[in-house]
């Protein structure tokens, strides 16, 4: 499985690289704004991503402009995504959803909550098979991430 995280802020990006090598089976990598996830996502050259983990807030565009350019594309309309979010307006949960986004999970979050929520987006890729057990390295219990 391939993982694209699409995070600003260097001590959540440094925290989610920690979080994911509990999951060597998913291959994640992280990128610090919309403009260079959409390459990655589009570069004919790299493999296809199973899921795009993104903050709503992330520069060159937000998550939801992110979101909605997947959805708008052929070639990524059936990715699963994952927005981030500090912002509980309802409102906007409701824009995430109404734009297709897989799930969302609010900030800060827990690294077990959040491997939690990527197996189960995970186990709806087809044809792939993926383990859900989660590991317990110390820190798990750490909340991640208080920004938009």
């Amino acid at each position: 499985m391939r993982i694209l995280a699409a995070e600003d802020d260097p001590t959540s990006q440094q925290v989610m690289v920690e979080m994911f090598r509990l999951k060597p089976e998913w291959h994640f990598e992280v990128v610090d704004s919309a403009a260079f996830a959409w390459w990655k996502l589009t570069d004919p050259e790299i493999d296809r991503y199973d899921l795009l983990i993104t903050d709503l807030r992330i520069p060159n565009g937000s998550g939801l402009d992110l979101l909605r350019r997947v959805r708008s594309d052929r070639q990524t309309s059936s990715l699963k995504v994952l927005i981030c979010s500090a912002n509980k307006d309802r409102e906007v949960m409701v824009q995430m959803i109404k734009q297709g986004t897989s799930d969302y999970i609010l900030k800060p979050y827990i690294p077990r909550e959040m491997l939690q929520k990527v197996g189960s987006i995970l186990a709806d890729v087809p044809h792939r098979r993926i383990d859900l057990a989660l590991g317990t390295e110390g820190g798990d219990e750490v909340a991640v991430g208080s920004q938009g």
